[in-house]
């Protein structure tokens, strides 16, 4: 049976089309998408994968997305005094792997860790804190030194 040019043309699926089309729409939204996260930043070491807070006894410096299961740096800078605490809301959600210069000392507290190093004559002490997340999702706690001075810490860490 053979059918004629009319016939042939009223053989388009019009449903199908439409979805198909809508369907690329969206493909096309959501490239765009992940090309402006790219720009951003967000897919690499940019301004905007960093985040830093600073208090008059000092300053940290940290990642805001972490991978689980790979470590990351949070760097601490101490102006005044010798001791920084982490909360153990933050802390709990990490497993620290290495502490640069080594604390002299460490005290737990019931809701923190006060870590004790020795003061750098004539300028800022930097400490560096190797911490791998152990779990996935928001984590947020807070970081101080003494006191009054405290950072509020927030980190998204992903699968």
């Amino acid at each position: 049976m053979s059918l004629s040019q009319t016939e042939m043309d009223t053989l388009e699926n019009e449903e199908f089309q439409r979805k198909s089309w809508l369907f690329q729409r969206w493909m096309w939204w959501l490239l765009g998408f992940f090309i402006a996260a790219a720009v951003a930043g967000f897919t690499s070491s940019a301004w905007t994968t960093r985040q830093r807070a600073e208090v008059p006894g000092g300053s940290a410096d940290w990642p805001r997305f972490a991978r689980q299961g790979a470590s990351f740096e949070l760097d601490v800078r101490l102006r005044s005094g010798d001791a920084f605490w982490v909360s153990h809301e933050f802390l709990d959600a990490f497993e620290i792997v290495a502490i640069t210069p080594r604390p002299v000392r460490e005290r737990a507290f019931a809701d923190r860790v006060e870590f004790e190093t020795v003061q750098a004559t004539g300028g800022d002490a930097r400490v560096r804190l190797w911490l791998k997340p152990v779990t996935s999702g928001f984590v947020t706690g807070a970081l101080g030194f003494g006191a009054d001075d405290q950072i509020h810490l927030d980190q998204f860490v992903y699968y």
